[in-house]
């Protein structure tokens, strides 16, 4: 039978021996612990996948709508330099990305790839707009084919609205120097706004296509007022067979 001093001893050694356990896990609990975050490679405090949905800004991506590629074309300025757009929907009503990696290729008639151009850019949440590359230099051969490649977004919840702008006193006037859009980018919000990127657009109204494209940057336009844009093409389009459509958003 142990005796009543035996059992003191054990309870203090046990004493002991749990305050030395402690002390030594303690160090190595605080050194090796990760708190639950939202870029830790795993689906926790409510998250609705590894990193995305609920509380995390990045959505799922079953939980946002793929981007919409409408059409994609290049057009030429002069011999041996064109211009390429892609017409592009975001159908996302408070989602956005702010980077989007793409890819324009322009092949000839006998499908040989004339020229390759990569570029980023940013998707404001449900908007139309053009992402347009310029001075695209393809020699002598003639693009018949541009395609539009882009790699997978990745979705942030964005409840931002862009300002709400008029485009008005559109006007296409024509001459033997070419083609020149003009028109007027109103502002009729209470405050400034900045860094508008404007896209011009010219169809042809029998065949329903895009005919040519160009593109400018308005810096600022004061509240109640207006910025005139304008665009030119060396080459004629015939406004009585033509109808126009200019695109913006805000550059970030």
């Amino acid at each position: 039978m142990i005796s009543w001093s035996t059992k003191r001893q054990l309870s203090y050694l046990s004493v002991v021996f749990f305050v030395f356990l402690f002390l030594l896990i303690l160090p190595i609990f605080f050194f090796t612990y990760e708190a639950p975050s939202r870029s830790d490679s795993k689906q926790n405090q409510g998250e609705q996948g590894v990193d995305c949905g609920g509380p995390c800004s990045l959505l799922c991506k079953a939980s946002a709508l793929d981007l919409i590629v409408h059409w994609q074309r290049s057009f030429k300025v002069k011999d041996g330099v064109y211009n390429a757009i892609a017409y592009v929907e975001n159908p996302n009503l408070d989602s956005g990305a702010s980077l989007l990696s793409y890819k324009f290729k322009l092949y000839d008639k006998d499908n040989f790839l004339i020229y390759e151009r990569d570029g980023k850019t940013f998707i404001p949440p449900k908007k139309i707009f053009g992402i347009f590359e310029s001075n695209i230099l393809t020699g002598t051969r003639i693009p018949t084919k541009t395609d539009f490649e882009y790699s997978p977004p990745a979705w942030r919840r964005d409840a931002t609205q862009e300002k709400f702008l008029s485009i008005a006193k559109q006007n296409l006037a024509v001459s033997d120097q070419g083609s020149r859009l003009t028109a007027s980018l109103e502002n009729n919000n209470l405050e400034p706004v900045r860094n508008i990127e404007a896209v011009a657009l010219i169809y042809d109204t029998d065949t329903g296509n895009a005919v040519g494209t160009s593109r400018t940057v308005v810096d600022s336009i004061e509240k109640g007022s207006s910025a005139p844009l304008i665009f030119t093409w060396p080459e004629a389009f015939f406004a009585s067979t033509t109808r126009n459509e200019i695109l913006y958003r805000f550059l970030r």
